[in-house]
């Protein structure tokens, strides 16, 4: 609000109903990605974020290569009752998990 050149802020935040069939595509692709990509799910915190919303699973976050986010879109697109995966990993390019 108080940064130069910044003249409005739009929030699009949106609470997601706590549904049991979201929930259950959530956990199918938490367990899928963890199994393959389980570098990114150490700690406290996540690297990948997963929003899934009417069945649609959405990715967000960072990874370090394309070949981590690829196979993140095609691990969440073999999750059971899932309708579709919008994939927007940032690839960092920075090795920093292993």
């Amino acid at each position: 609000k108080n940064i130069e050149g910044i003249t409005s802020i739009v929030y699009n935040i949106e609470v997601l109903p706590l549904g049991s069939f979201d929930m259950q595509i959530r956990a199918g692709a938490r367990a899928a990605l963890q199994r393959h990509l389980s570098r990114y799910f150490w700690g406290s915190g996540s690297d990948i974020k997963i929003i899934v919303k009417d069945g649609a699973i959405i990715l967000l976050g960072s990874v370090t290569t394309k070949a981590d986010s690829d196979l993140a879109f095609m691990q969440c697109n073999s999750v059971p009752s899932a309708f579709k995966v919008v994939n927007l990993l940032r690839v960092t390019g920075t090795e920093k998990k292993g």
